[in-house]
């Protein structure tokens, strides 16, 4: 298609020069523009037939790659190109091709039966084995996509790839046991990136296409039932003990093969796997011995404007932590970027990757639309900002689901932040805006069942403003990784904060221009400027004279924390509590704050970070912290000490875990 692109330009291109070149009687250019016309209509026709002509043979294609003659063909050629005697586990191709596994991983085929999977899976000494069905067709990365599954999590037992029809929809994205014991395909005929197929998903069992296991797993249950003589029951059988046993069992929906039919079942053969498999069912389940489905995880609905992007702001970061701390707790999290609705990049696809149903991609117009489509009730409503509980979305949310338990994840307060700004700007607009906000605000709090705040100053406002509101304080939370490198080859300061939250603009304006020039005229340093979006005058501040690095978004800021000196937060205004700070001190990289920017944090000076908020003594403190490595020692330790205490994730799951307990809601690890 790409040539056609191409070549679609040069036309375009000609066709302005033949304009350009058109005679200036009126009646010759008249005719002369109708033959132009009329040869781009012919054009636009003759591209249209190539295009449907490239679709057809492209389908052809996929017809011949999906059959059972170019299956078998290609396992021929490779059995007697590498011998008679070499099994033809290890010959089965990868893709239409000849492609090798990876290393680590032994490929084995299904179209032996189960006696045979057991029989080539006993003679293989790879870390992970994984099953094909021989027949369906793999898509690119389809194997590297189900390692990935085993290596994320933990008790993953065994990781299953979707099935995809020949036009993208769903064949099957895991399964279900009847309760007579057949299966059931999961989002048969459903877009593939529909929210709740898109995501790696906890499964009862998988179909055939292609299954992953690690090898001591799969030695640890003694492989397939060979009573069991269809190979798809087999696997269930095999999927119902290792759920039985505590593993998970996981559709990986970015591992992806295009469904091929299989060899009939034998009527006995199926009728006998499914009596086997309803029995197994029944043992381990009373629910299922009765008919009925065992019991749903408990459902979280999640409602912020944007996809986070943890790597990029510090809000982000918040939510992608208790996301994580959900789908710890077993819940099934779904969520509903409102005002992001059309994104699909690589955000999405870690979240799903983790689990996370993401609204995403288009698939709904908006947040109403998925809440029409959405049959099953959630359990708990969590939403983002007092802004985005604004308006009548709160009102869907909670009509959508009436008995779930509501909790406002409230950030820092917008209209505190904005109250600072506009005394610190004398900005009567700015006071306006802080006003409205605090309505939105105070309003979305009253209806929820408990607002988590980030900072003991907040907690106590709204207690000041909102008597009966229950709040519940609860600090960011972060991976803590420590400190990478000690005092002496560190150098420099770092200041890190997106720039499309105005008091990080402001604060890095002060800085370079009040307090830098009273550092370097002491210290021979540089400052290092790290975050996304920076206005054009931050920007401008980048000098080579001055010491003055504007570096912009950096991808591992774990890296950036390991090579500079210490940070600095020279806030003027703002709420809540600083990411920045935070990520400082679980680094063991020692801060210098003002008192704005550590405030509700519970963070003592010269222990855990060093205050000032003049420009002389933030200079004071910069040279000193920079210079001194006792002071510079001391300071990392506690900070490491106390972020571990206070920030970490198993801090906020603890805290997390408490209030759920109290709103009656499950909140036990898996």
């Amino acid at each position: 298609m790409s040539g056609h692109g191409i070549k679609g330009r040069d036309g375009q291109r000609a066709g302005q020069a033949s304009i350009d070149s058109l005679p200036d009687d009126p009646a010759t250019r008249i005719e002369d523009l109708d033959r132009l016309r009329r040869e781009a209509k012919d054009a636009r026709a003759a591209l249209r037939h190539m295009e449907r002509h490239y679709a057809r043979a492209m389908q052809e294609l996929a017809d011949v790659y999906a059959s059972r003659s170019w299956r078998v063909a290609q396992l021929l050629r490779r059995l007697f190109r590498r011998g008679a005697r070499r099994r033809a586990a290890v010959a089965v191709p990868m893709e239409p091709g000849t492609l090798a596994p990876p290393s680590g991983i032994a490929l084995i085929s299904a179209l032996q039966g189960v006696a045979g999977c057991n029989a080539q899976a006993a003679a293989v000494s790879a870390d992970k084995i994984a099953i094909w069905d021989g027949v369906s067709t793999p898509l690119a990365g389809w194997l590297d996509a189900l390692a990935a599954a085993l290596d994320r999590f933990e008790t993953c037992g065994m990781a299953g790839a979707a099935l995809l029809r020949k036009d993208g929809r769903i064949e099957a994205a895991g399964a279900a046991i009847r309760p007579d014991g057949s299966l059931v395909p999961l989002g048969a005929g459903e877009p593939a990136l529909h929210p709740a197929f898109a995501s790696v998903a906890d499964v009862a069992a998988l179909p055939l296409g292609a299954v992953m296991l690690r090898a001591e797993v799969w030695r640890r249950f003694g492989g397939l039932d060979e009573s069991i003589a269809t190979p798809e029951l087999a696997l269930a059988d095999l999927a119902s003990r290792l759920r039985g046993a505590g593993l998970l069992v996981l559709c990986q929906p970015f591992a992806r093969l295009l469904a091929a039919p299989g060899p009939p079942a034998d009527a006995w053969a199926e009728a006998f796997g499914q009596w086997r498999l309803r029995r197994r069912a029944a043992g381990g389940n009373g629910l299922a011995a009765l008919g009925l489905p065992p019991r749903p995880p408990p459902r979280v609905l999640l409602v912020d404007m944007l996809v986070p992007t943890p790597d990029r702001d510090s809000g982000s970061a918040d939510i992608h932590s208790l996301l994580r701390i959900f789908l710890a707790f077993g819940y099934q999290v779904t969520l509903l970027p409102v005002g992001d609705l059309g994104r699909a990049d690589a955000y999405v696809d870690e979240l799903r990757d983790r689990g996370v149903r993401v609204v995403a991609n288009g698939m709904f117009a908006d947040a109403s639309d998925f809440l029409a489509n959405e049959p099953d009730p959630f359990d708990l409503i969590m939403l983002f900002r007092g802004s985005v509980a604004g308006g009548t979305l709160i009102d869907r949310v909670t009509a959508h689901s009436p008995h779930a338990r509501l909790i406002l994840y409230a950030g820092d307060l917008h209209f505190l932040r904005l109250e600072r700004e506009a005394v610190l700007t004398r900005s009567a607009a700015t006071l306006r805006d802080a006003l409205r906000s605090e309505k939105i605000e105070l309003a979305a709090i009253t209806r929820a069942d408990c607002t988590l705040l980030l900072s003991t100053v907040e907690q106590r406002l709204i207690a000041d403003l909102l008597p009966r509101a229950r709040t519940s304080l609860f600090p960011i939370a972060r991976d803590i990784p420590g400190r990478r490198a000690p005092f002496a080859p560190r150098h420099g300061v770092l200041f890190v904060g997106g720039f499309r939250h105005h008091p990080n603009a402001d604060a890095m304006l002060f800085f370079a221009r009040e307090i830098w020039p009273l550092v370097r005229a002491r210290l021979a340093t540089t400052l290092t400027i790290v975050g996304t979006d920076a206005p054009a005058e931050v920007a401008a501040l980048a000098n080579e004279a001055d010491g003055i690095i504007v570096r912009g978004h950096v991808a591992d800021l774990e890296a950036a924390l390991a090579e500079c000196r210490l940070t600095v937060a020279p806030l003027r205004f703002g709420a809540g509590i600083k990411g920045k700070i935070v990520s400082s001190l679980a680094a063991g990289v020692p801060c210098v704050a003002t008192k704005i920017a550590v405030e509700g944090m519970g963070l003592t000076d010269r222990v855990h970070v060093c205050v000032a908020d003049t420009p002389e003594a933030f200079a004071e403190a910069v040279v000193q912290v920079h210079e001194t490595e006792s002071l510079w020692t001391a300071l990392s330790d506690s900070g490491v000490a106390l972020a571990r205490a206070r920030f970490s994730l198993g801090a906020a799951s603890a805290r997390l875990g408490a209030l759920l307990r109290d709103l009656g809601l499950p909140a036990d690890e898996r």
